[in-house]
Order: structure tokens, then sequence, then C-alpha cells
């Protein structure tokens, strides 16, 4: 659809509707059924109103609002922040959980240590540590601590993983608030 003009008739001054596409043609005025000829395209272009200074910025930036900019940025930023964060709490989760294979080799570690003492030397260091009230090394207590630290650990980063997703449905949200019309009407 070409651009339209409102022309006055020449004969009754009743507003006519141009088009662009109709400039120099014959018409008839609707209002007084006489004919006139419509202006040629110069002086059609004439008669648009002019644009406003920085109308075109305006249109582009007509979907942004500042809450979906902050929607936007919020969103980017927890999905980023909370992702890498949640990557890295549960990667080092790993390396303080304890799986079976591990406490098998851990075990048996501890029995091939206690075979190779003397009777004799099993018993002094076990009467030192009584003595000195000492645990052993290879304390059992202190292995399921850093056990429930580990699995602490994961579930903070499981927490973040959820929240890295919570930030990606804020960002595709933002992206679909006050979105401009598809449809809109052209001039």
């Amino acid at each position: 659809m070409s651009p339209q003009v409102a022309v006055p008739c020449p004969h009754c001054a009743a507003e006519q509707t141009v088009e662009f596409r109709r400039a120099g043609q014959e018409l008839t005025c609707k209002a007084c059924g006489k004919f006139f000829t419509a202006p040629k395209l110069r002086e059609l272009k004439q008669l648009l109103p002019a644009p406003l200074p920085g109308a075109g910025r305006a249109a582009a930036r007509a979907g942004q609002t500042p809450l979906r900019n902050w929607l936007f940025v919020i969103g980017l930023a927890t999905a980023a922040l909370c992702g890498i964060g949640g990557y890295f709490v549960t990667e080092y989760a790993k390396t303080m959980i304890i799986d079976e294979a591990l406490a098998k080799k851990f075990t048996l570690d501890v029995e091939q240590d206690l075979d190779s003492y003397a009777p004799a030397d099993l018993w002094a260091t076990w009467e030192t540590m009584l003595a000195n009230r000492v645990l052993p090394q290879w304390d059992l207590a202190a292995a399921r601590d850093v056990q429930q630290l580990g699995e602490s650990f994961r579930f903070t980063g499981w927490v973040l993983f959820g929240l890295a997703g919570l930030g990606l449905l804020t960002l595709l949200g933002s992206l679909f608030l006050n979105s401009p019309s598809r449809t809109a009407p052209r001039s």
C-alpha cells in the first residue's frame, strides 16, 4: 500500500485521501462528485507531515523499557554467575566425597600398614595413643565429616544450577516483555 495524503477538493474543499501512486491522475471527489486532478508526486510529498527529530530512534526503542532492560541484565548475570559457580562447587565436592571404591582402597591401605608392624610395636603405639589421648591419622569420624561437607557442597552446587536456570528464564522472559506488535499497521 502506498503512502496517503489528505488533499482538499478544489471545488468543495472536502478532504480527499490520495495515494502517492495516484499522483497527477484524474480523481472524483467523494463529497461533491466533481472531477479534479490530483497534485503531482512532488506536491504530495510536500503535504506529508515532517518527521519529528529522533523519531527513527524512538521507533527502534519502542519495545525497550527500563524493566525489560533490567530483567535482561539481571537474568544474564544470574545465569552466568550461578552456572559458573555451580560448576566449580560441584567439581570441588567431587574431591571430598568418598565413593565405595575409594573407601575400600583406604581400608586396604590401613590394613596393609597395620600388617607391616610387629605385634609388640602395635601394642606400644596403642598404649602411647591411649596415654596421650592421640587419635590415629586415619580417624573415620574426620572422614565422615569430610564426606558430609562434600555432600553439602554438592547440594549447594545443584542449588546454584537451579538459580542459573531461573536467571535464564528471567532473561528469556525479558525478551517477550512489552514486545512491539508484529501486526502494527503501516502508514
